[in-house]
């Protein structure tokens, strides 16, 4: 018996929901734009020296399709699909005697793909529209490739710095192990100007925040030969990181493959009944 009232609770919802856009038309859209990704870090202390390990902004490639679903009062229901090219970097700065100072920086690269769902309500609608939403995304990513490397940045290398006889000076290794629930699951809030430019385009703006703490960890060995009381010497430090709460901010410009003219309405006209004295 509970499980007829619920059909028919989802029933009596869907035709709800087909009564309130009967007389509206389903926008479909495809969106195009950058993502700047930043993640958090849980850094566990290196053995030999705590250095920190920062994250950085690293931008990405976009690519979206929606549909939104007018209803009743100004609001409406969007879904859609993204495709994304993600990239997180994070950077470390490491000092050894000599006053030689060098940055090591690392980068995830990898494929995304999401499903936002949002409710949007349209708060402004004259000559243009603003439409705020708010909602979820389920997603997958697929990290392929860590991509690492080193810089130096100041110091004395030759004179009591680091040792060029090797031909090496500094190697690294680094290997990045995704979470094991690859899943995400994200909070969301956008707004979305129209029309921009043509009466079939619009500006979007979207902040992302994951919601599943673990995305990823990250092991590294560096190794340094330098010269210290005229003899050769090794620093290795090494350590991990993980990576979590991934976040970032979004901006696309969307077009309507089949939206609709914005209607204004029409400003009063203000008639006045008068007579015109005659003159004898």
């Amino acid at each position: 018996m509970a499980i007829s009232v619920k059909i028919l609770a989802c029933c009596l919802l869907l035709t709800g929901f087909a009564e309130k856009a009967e007389a509206q038309k389903v926008a479909l859209g495809v969106a195009a734009g950058y993502s700047f990704n930043y993640a958090y870090v849980k850094q566990v202390p290196d053995p030999v020296e705590a250095y920190e390990i920062a994250p950085k902004v690293a931008r990405g490639l976009v690519t979206a399709f929606q549909a939104a679903l007018p209803l009743q009062n100004g609001f409406s229901l969007q879904a859609g699909i993204r495709f994304m090219a993600k990239a997180l970097t994070f950077e470390q700065t490491f000092s050894y005697p000599g006053n030689s100072v060098f940055k090591t920086e690392w980068r995830q690269k990898g494929f995304g793909i999401e499903t936002p769902v949002h409710l949007a309500y349209t708060l402004l609608n004259r000559r243009h529209q603003l439409i705020i939403s708010s909602g979820f995304s389920l997603g997958r990513n697929w990290i392929s490739s860590t991509y690492y490397g080193y810089s130096y940045k100041s110091g004395s290398i030759f004179s009591g710095g680091v040792s060029s006889g090797s031909g090496t000076d500094h190697s690294i290794a680094s290997t990045f192990i995704p979470a094991k629930n690859s899943m995400l699951l994200g909070a969301e809030i956008g707004a979305e100007l129209r029309p921009f430019f043509h009466e079939n385009i619009a500006l979007s703006v979207l902040f992302h925040q994951e919601l599943l703490r673990e995305f990823g960890s990250v092991r590294y060995e560096n190794k340094f030969h330098y010269v210290q009381n005229q003899s050769n010497a090794i620093a290795t430090p090494k350590g991990s990181f993980e990576v979590i709460r991934p976040a970032y901010f979004m901006v696309q410009v969307e077009y309507t493959l089949n939206g609709k003219k914005i209607k204004h309405k029409p400003v009063p006209e203000i008639k006045q009944d008068f007579e015109e004295d005659g003159s004898e």
